[in-house]
C-alpha cells in the first residue's frame, strides 16, 4: 500500500529560485505517495523518523556555474601635443597636436558560483496539510 504524502514542506531555500515559485512547484506533490516522490526526485540524501510513525525525507540539490574568464576591449582616446624642431637645410619649430584611439583590453577573471537548495518533505499516512 502506498504511503500518502503529507507535505509539511519546510523549505530551507538557498538558491531554490524564488520562494513563491518553488512553493507552488512543491504543492504539486500534495497527495502523492512517497514512492512517487522518490521515483521522480531520486534517492533522498536523508530520511529522519518522526514520533508519529512518519518521516522527513530530505533532498539537497547543489550546482556550480562559472562566469568570466574572458577579455573584452574598451576604446581609449589619447591626446597629445608638443613642439618639435626640424633640422636640415632650415631649422623650424613646429607645434604638434593630435589624438589616437586604441582598444584597451579588460580581463574578467573566472569566478565559480556555488548554489545549494535543501528541501524537506514530511511523509505520513495522511493527506497533505499546509
Amino acid at each position: 500500500m502506498k504511503t500518502k504524502l503529507s507535505l509539511l514542506v519546510a523549505l530551507l531555500l538557498c538558491g531554490c529560485a524564488t520562494q513563491a515559485g518553488y512553493t507552488r512547484l512543491l504543492e504539486t506533490w500534495v497527495n502523492l505517495s512517497a514512492d512517487e516522490l522518490i521515483q521522480k526526485w531520486g534517492p533522498p540524501q536523508a530520511q529522519t523518523p518522526l514520533s508519529d510513525g512518519g518521516k522527513v525525507i530530505t533532498y539537497v540539490r547543489s550546482w556550480t556555474t562559472t562566469s568570466g574568464g574572458y577579455t573584452y576591449y574598451v576604446p581609449q582616446t589619447n591626446y597629445y601635443s608638443g613642439n618639435a624642431t626640424t633640422y636640415g637645410i632650415s631649422s623650424n619649430n613646429i607645434q604638434l597636436r593630435g589624438q589616437e584611439t586604441v582598444q584597451v583590453p579588460v580581463y574578467v577573471p573566472q569566478t565559480n558560483f556555488y548554489y545549494s537548495c535543501t528541501t524537506h518533505f514530511s511523509v505520513n499516512q495522511k493527506r497533505v496539510f499546509t
